[in-house]
């Protein structure tokens, strides 16, 4: 039966015999698919000691990648295999070194950390776990600038491998440049948020853009949320601590998954004006799921605002979703992409990309969607 590989410029070796069977089994799918699983406890991975624990193998599997079997195409790969080989061993991921230049972390994806478009400081450390950034910018108001902040309670210590494994924790290593993306453009267009109920997906530990919307604006109800528990443990307390000083007082937060929302968030339908997210279109199964939420919550005619930047083909194939598929025909009026949505943002970027070795364009390049729900459907 005849098969194909994976695409062979991915490693710089014939060693590796993977792939599906091109003839289909049923309604498209392959029969079979042959890859290759590591034994990280055989004898040809472990060292010549006694101690034959995990640690031990992925040490020896690291040294492979760094080795002779490190691929030839793409020393990236190879780096990406290094960090993840760390994370094994120390069954942790020291938070402080995300960003640092060794040869294992300096291809991660936060190594760009801020477009300095928020100001951000430490003003207090709880313990070694976290601390508490206070997180500021100016308002352009009819009576000059105000000085709009926010105390935002963030983690700091080890993310341990058992916390790696829950559902998406992604929200709660670090605030992502597209995130201070989304909290400067939504500052910067404010006036539309006035009197008007507001939801965010996906906000992570800190949901700045949205916690930073209440504070400067009197919308009608802020809802802010994400998908795990400990980043909805942790922004509680960031709501605590400014609940005096919110322009909002009706903002709230939720545990919110998006493959449930029908199921367990019914209440939230056709609620929102506004549904505002920040870099959440990376996960394949979740983006259908991402859309059919922003469809629930919004009200007839409302407005989605989502900020991310290419990642690959995950970008595009959350924005073909919701234009082209069968499941949102008819659900939203207008799909819009924009490069060039703010022009301060657009030049900062520009800067970036011929400035520092740092930016990638796939990672860190914002761009807009905006979506707009049909007024003649209401989402079911």
């Amino acid at each position: 039966m005849p098969s194909v590989l994976e695409p062979s410029h991915l490693y710089g070796t014939d060693k590796r015999h993977d792939g599906p069977t091109l003839v289909p089994w049923k309604t498209g799918k392959q029969l079979l698919w042959v890859v290759p699983v590591l034994d990280l406890h055989a004898s040809s991975r472990l060292e010549s000691s006694p101690v034959t624990n995990q640690g031990t193998a992925i040490k020896s599997m690291t040294s492979d990648v760094e080795k002779d079997q490190k691929p030839s195409v793409s020393s990236e790969v190879g780096r990406r295999w290094s960090m993840l080989a760390k994370i094994f061993r120390d069954r942790q991921l020291d938070r402080k070194h995300l960003s640092d230049t060794d040869n294992v972390n300096k291809h991660s994806a936060i190594l760009f950390e801020s477009y300095q478009l928020i100001k951000s400081e430490v003003v207090e450390e709880d313990n070694s776990e976290c601390c508490w950034k206070k997180h500021s910018t100016l308002l352009e108001a009819r009576n000059g600038k105000k000085d709009v902040s926010v105390l935002v309670r963030h983690l700091t210590g080890p993310i341990m491998f058992e916390e790696l494994l829950k559902f998406n924790n992604t929200g709660n290593v670090c605030v992502w440049p597209a995130e201070e993306v989304l909290a400067s453009y939504i500052l910067n267009n404010h006036t539309k948020f006035k009197g008007k109920s507001v939801i965010e997906l996906g906000g992570g530990m800190t949901c700045l853009a949205g916690l930073l919307l209440a504070a400067a604006v009197d919308c009608e109800r802020v809802m802010l949320t994400d998908g795990s528990e400990e980043s909805i443990s942790n922004l509680d307390l960031s709501i605590e601590r400014n609940k005096d000083q919110l322009q909002n007082q009706n903002l709230q937060s939720r545990v919110l998954r998006w493959d449930f929302v029908e199921e367990k968030h019914s209440d939230l339908k056709e609620q929102f004006d506004y549904v505002i997210s920040a870099d959440c279109l990376f996960f394949d199964e979740f983006r259908t799921h991402l859309a059919n939420t922003i469809s629930t919550v919004l009200k007839p005619g409302g407005e989605a605002i989502l900020i991310a930047p290419k990642r690959g083909h995950s970008f595009d194939d959350f924005v073909s979703i919701c234009k082209d598929s069968d499941t949102f025909r008819g659900v939203f009026s207008s799909v819009q992409v924009e490069s060039h949505f703010d022009d301060h943002i657009y030049k900062l970027s520009e800067y970036y990309l011929k400035h520092s070795t740092n930016f990638s364009p796939s990672r860190h390049q914002p761009i807009l969607i905006t979506l707009k729900k049909s007024t003649a459907q209401s989402s079911t």
